[in-house]
């Protein structure tokens, strides 16, 4: 990975696509102060990712850690993830757990506890010059897998070391990277450079699912969760109908006459736990 800074061409593009705008609602709104605007500018321009001379197509995020809510998203969540801007936050942040498979929701729990618990041992000057990065597969839109580059940064930390805000990078690095080997590494960053202070590798392996969609599988394990119709709709932001048309769906592939003998049938081939 080569990773361009101070480019001229690439500050631009940031300003064109992101800041601009993120500086216009952080500043009418008076929920950012002026030096943390700046940490985020900081942020903005650093993190531009070129691979094979191509610039990556990057979302960017500005999330309110303390009510896990979007005070600014970019505009390329349509090229990203093939949901428009609106759409995204309209259905809230915890929406995009659903863009998970099972498997690759249990790994992004495991490497999230792993980074909040060796952010605990830094102070919170260090935390705030921080920057951590792992990778992670979803689905987008249209139902296809993308492999994000997750860079996330905190440009302001409480007294207790806990981040207010959380700057989000999500690259889309599919052509470039194996989907099974993930890394997740933190760098403390100074004047002088960056320096690596954690890493970790994991390994993360989809189960074999049959003839089911990575939906249909979804639908399935909050049905055997023992949740209603009305629940699964709600947890997954999707329709009653939506959800009854899955039903039916996996009840025809797997030629079974209700959901309580696809769940039995789909734990047995362990497709879902």
């Amino acid at each position: 990975m080569k990773r361009k800074k101070n480019n001229n061409h690439v500050n631009e593009w940031v300003e064109k696509n992101w800041l601009g705008e993120m500086r216009q609602i952080l500043t009418s709104s008076n929920r950012v102060d002026k030096m943390i605007q700046e940490r985020i500018a900081e942020h903005t321009h650093s993190c531009s990712l070129v691979m094979d001379n191509v610039q990556i197509n990057t979302l960017f995020m500005l999330l309110d850690a303390r009510n896990m809510e979007y005070l600014f998203v970019s505009r390329s969540t349509q090229t990203v993830l093939g949901f428009n801007r609106d759409e995204i936050i309209k259905n809230g942040f915890q929406w995009l757990f659903t863009l998970l498979s099972p498997v690759e929701l249990t790994y992004k729990k495991t490497v999230v506890e792993d980074i909040f618990n060796f952010l605990k041992t830094l102070s919170r000057e260090k935390i705030m010059n921080s920057t951590v990065k792992y990778d992670i597969v979803c689905h987008r839109k249209d139902g296809k897998k993308v492999h994000l580059l997750e860079e996330l940064m905190f440009p302001e930390v409480n007294e207790h070391g806990d981040p207010v805000l959380i700057s989000c990078f999500l690259h889309d690095i599919s052509d470039y990277v194996d989907p099974e080997k993930r890394q997740c590494h933190i760098y403390l960053n100074s004047h002088e450079g960056s320096e690596m202070i954690f890493s970790k590798n994991y390994c993360v392996t989809e189960k074999k699912r049959g003839p089911l969609s990575h939906r249909e599988l979804q639908v399935l394990e909050h049905f055997s969760n023992g949740l209603t119709t009305t629940e699964v709709a709600k947890n997954l932001f999707i329709t009653l109908n939506t959800v009854k048309t899955h039903r039916k769906n996996i009840l025809s592939k797997l030629d079974v006459h209700n959901t309580s003998e696809a769940v039995k049938f789909c734990i047995k081939n362990k497709w879902i736990a």
